[in-house]
């Protein structure tokens, strides 16, 4: 039986094939060109996001270099693709995150003044520095650029440009800033790289330097990929290559020959320079002590019979303090000695410097003197030059000359002629022109008692409350209420207007406490204000802070500051050590807006003019002061509180040590019983406000007694307190509740 041929099912096997070749034609075609360039966008984007993250470790760097404190930055080195049921991805891309080799930034050609141009002496100084440099490797992407960072600047380098994310922070204005970058970070990976950061020498200083010489150019030398020509381009704001606009101070920049770097020369001028060493990774070498700075005493008068706070202060080769430097006498006094400020013992000469960077000591003439005779020494360290000889270099030492004037001389200096440059009690608290309302700033006066002009070379500030740290006027401008010191003199005018610390709200304000040269010191200064005799000059400084990172602006009411001014007599021949003078005083602004008391006058508590000094525990010593103090008003005070503010001599605490006694007893109407006391175990240091257990209430019109039981130094050794010059506060309040103070000084 025969069977006819059937083909009838051939039709649908032949499409069935042809749609499934179709389907791979497209999945293929899919996966060869749709899920590239999603690939590609998905590595384009990561590539503009690590942009971010590159910007966001470079702000992180100077962060650190702003603030002093450590902060770490995530870098996405590679990323995923996102995931696909039925096609492929390539292996996730990754990066790496390097540092480059050191190379040397420099700076040619600048000096500096005083102490400091020991070290800024023209001579080219190097500093090693190097750059971080993100290499994409994307599957897809074509040609990504290598994202650099180096010397401030961030930029993406492709194969023929490049292309600027963040620019240069070298040059503003006249500001220098230099940032250098040390530590070793290497990283690759398709994941995240955390990058630690912290400050190895964080700008704490800010130093003055000009071209060392008229025919040589203050010069820094860049080390960079970058040609000229891009700097240029970086600088383009700063660039004044006429020399025609004030506003601008890069005359040139120059290719170096031999080396990736440029050249950027400065106009003649006087520039501040701030400088930073900040450490990503690990292995972030140290900076070493390298030069010693007067802070304090230099110049001071100093009575026969009295004692001078003596700073020095160690700094790195950025310029910033260095802490726990053993600083000790290179150079003895001829006529008095130095010993540590802290422990009072006569026979300890080495002091390691604070956390500021300062080690403090007391200079005590021993030497009887006639008139006014010049006394000279050094304080010195041992640097890293590795002979183990304190202040065998310049740098090393810092040197001092104090004028020490005779027991019989005028009060207050002036080389014993007749006057004194005399506080007038009229301390007021008030705001100056910044953004707050906070009564911050101070004015007083001060009046010249002699027979001739004196010009106001020094202003030493230093309030009592240690947390109060900063002064700033966080406003534009120089001047009245706009600088932090202005000096209005009748003949003329004197003002310094800093811009030392990196301030919140600007680059404003200077450290406290700080002795401050009128025609020396800060970004801008006018010179020495003059006062003719018998007549006033009114003093304002603006305004005070806690802390330079929270920026807590103070209400000075109430707050006691000590003030030292140094001072020359314009009639004297030049050079004449005998033309010089300094006086010291403690204002403290009274909250009705008034002075803060004195040694009279009515409708206040004041100082009767009385006190005396009684033997203490060791015999032969008065070691005890009492003072009588007066309630010239009608209705009854509660006095709250004491506190000596200074005081010539060693005397560096209040203490006793029988346990049947206060400290501080106050008799508050003669009765000869105590109505209130302060006492504690560890005593209390000179300086501290002491509060009583509770309010000593005083009559109007009554006489009470405060005793001081025993003034001794911080070694313990009993110090006796006659003849010694005293400044005190008394704190008390009113029977209307108002808080007041009243601030005298005791004169031997």
């Amino acid at each position: 039986m025969r069977f006819r041929a059937d083909d009838r099912g051939v039709t649908v096997q032949i499409g069935a094939v042809l749609l499934f070749a179709i389907l791979i034609v497209l999945v293929s075609t899919y996966q060869a060109t749709v899920v590239p360039q999603q690939n590609e966008q998905v590595e384009y984007n990561h590539n503009q996001r690590v942009h971010g993250e590159l910007q966001e470790l470079r702000d992180e760097v100077y962060r650190a270099a702003a603030t002093g404190t450590g902060g770490s930055a995530t870098v996405s080195l590679g990323t995923r693709y996102p995931e696909r049921a039925l096609f492929v991805n390539p292996a996730p891309p990754s990066g790496r995150l390097a540092t480059s080799a050191d190379a040397s930034l420099r700076i040619r050609n600048a000096a500096a003044t005083g102490e400091v141009g020991d070290y800024w002496d023209g001579t080219a100084r190097p500093y090693p520095t190097r750059g971080l440099t993100y290499e994409p490797r994307y599957s897809v992407y074509q040609d990504p650029p290598t994202t650099v960072y180096r010397n401030g600047v961030l930029y993406n380098r492709f194969a023929d440009a490049t292309v600027t994310l963040a620019g240069q922070r070298l040059v503003q204005g006249d500001r220098i800033s230099v940032v250098t970058l040390d530590g070793t970070v290497s990283e690759s990976t398709n994941g995240v790289a955390s990058v630690n950061v912290r400050p190895v020498s964080a700008t704490t200083r800010t130093v003055s330097v000009q071209n060392s010489a008229p025919d040589e150019d203050l010069t820094i030398v860049v080390p960079t990929q970058l040609d000229a020509g891009e700097w240029e381009g970086l600088l383009e704001g700063e660039l004044d290559e006429d020399g025609t606009d004030p506003d601008k101070h890069v005359s040139a920049v120059e290719p170096v020959a031999g080396e990736d770097a440029v050249r950027v020369v400065l106009e003649p001028g006087t520039y501040d320079l701030q400088m930073a060493e900040v450490g990503v990774g690990s292995d972030a070498s140290e900076t070493s002590p390298t030069y010693a700075v007067d802070v304090d005493g230099d110049g001071a008068v100093v009575r026969e019979d009295g004692t001078r706070r003596v700073v020095v202060e160690v700094r790195d080769e950025y310029n910033n303090h260095v802490s726990g430097v053993d600083v000790t006498v290179t150079t003895d006094p001829s006529k008095g000695r130095l010993y540590d400020a802290e422990t009072g013992d006569e026979s300890d000469q080495t002091v390691r410097t604070d956390s500021d960077g300062r080690a403090t000591f007391v200079y005590e003439p021993t030497a009887a003197v006639t008139g006014t005779e010049t006394d000279s020494f050094a304080l010195g360290f041992d640097g890293p030059d590795d002979d183990d000889v304190a202040g065998s270099k310049d740098t090393e030492e810092a040197t001092y000359e104090v004028e020490v004037s005779g027991s019989g001389g005028g009060g207050g200096g002036g080389g014993g002629l007749s006057g004194r440059l005399t506080y007038n009690e009229d301390a007021v608290a008030d705001d100056g022109p910044d953004d707050g309302t906070t009564p911050g700033g101070i004015n007083f006066s001060v009046t010249n008692e002699y027979n001739q002009s004196v010009a106001i070379t020094d202003i030493r500030i230093e309030p009592a409350d240690a947390d109060i740290d900063v002064l700033a006027d966080r406003t534009t401008g120089e001047g009245k209420l706009i600088s932090e010191v202005f000096v209005d003199g009748n003949e003329s005018d004197g003002y310094v207007d800093f811009s030392s610390l990196g301030f919140p709200g600007g680059q404003d304000g200077t450290a406290v406490p700080d002795a401050i040269d009128l025609d020396l010191d800060g970004r801008a200064n006018d010179g020495n204000p003059v006062v003719s005799s018998d007549d006033e000059a009114s003093i304002y400084l603006y305004e005070f802070f806690t802390d330079s990172n929270d920026a807590s602006n103070v209400d000075m009411n109430g707050e006691a500051v000590s003030i030292t001014i140094r001072y020359r007599l314009e009639d004297r021949a030049p050079g004449d050590s005998q033309a010089v003078g300094e006086t010291e005083f403690t204002v403290t602004p009274g909250s009705d807006g008034g002075g803060d008391g004195g040694d009279g006058g009515s409708g206040n508590l004041t100082y009767t003019g009385t006190y005396r000094t009684v033997e203490g525990t060791e015999a032969g010593v008065n070691s005890i002061l009492q003072v009588d103090i007066r309630n010239e008003l009608a209705d009854a005070v509660d006095v709250t509180a004491v506190k000596v503010n200074d005081t010539t001599g060693p005397a560096q605490q209040i203490r006793e040590t029988q346990l049947t006694a206060a400290e501080i007893e106050i008799d508050a109407n003669g009765d000869g019983a105590p109505d209130s006391t302060a006492d504690s175990f560890d005593g209390y240091a000179i300086g501290d406000r002491i509060d009583f257990d509770g309010p000593a209430t005083m009559d109007g019109g009554t006489v009470g007694e405060v005793q001081f039981f025993e003034f001794r130094k911080n070694n313990g050794d009993p110090v006796d307190m006659t003849n010694r010059r005293i400044t005190m506060t008394v704190y008390y309040e009113t029977a209307s509740g108002e808080t007041r103070t009243t601030t005298f000084t005791i004169e031997p």
